[in-house]
């Protein structure tokens, strides 16, 4: 890349720097228990990605939704919640090689709240130059 004419690497953070399904599902599961939702991690993962507040809508059939997302957004900075959260092997390495190339962003669906600390704990934040969570766009994935 040395040569390269790219100037700019836009990556995904779940999934590509950091392994968070875990997390999400215990967080889920924990927020259904508590509103006597019956949903287990299998009912959880096909709507992985999506905006926390949709998924929640979507699980609690559109009931107490501002409440359980309120609770959702509250264990995001968690040590326990971002305890769950790991880095891929390799990640950081790469991020701080590519940095040294070109600019770097990570463009993720994730709330804001969670996104820079799980980025900082892995010290990866310091790499990129930008970063925009799902709570920074008008419309978020598949758009």
């Amino acid at each position: 890349m040395r040569n390269s004419k790219i100037k700019a690497i836009i990556l995904d953070c779940d999934g590509v720097i950091l392994k968070s399904n875990r997390a999400y599902e215990i967080l889920y599961e924990k927020l259904c228990r508590k509103y006597g939702i019956n949903k287990k991690a299998k009912d959880i993962y096909p709507l992985f990605g999506e905006n926390p507040r949709k998924v929640i809508g979507k699980l609690f059939h559109r009931r107490n939704v501002d409440n359980a997302y309120n609770e959702y957004n509250s264990h995001m900075k968690d040590k326990d919640f971002l305890g769950h959260i790991k880095i891929y092997k390799g990640a950081k390495h790469s991020i701080a090689r590519l940095s040294r190339k070109c600019k770097l962003a990570v463009a993720s669906g994730a709330v804001r709240a969670r996104l820079r600390p799980s980025l900082h704990q892995y010290s990866v934040l310091k790499y990129l130059d930008f970063v925009i969570s799902g709570e920074d766009v008008r419309h978020g994935k598949p758009s």
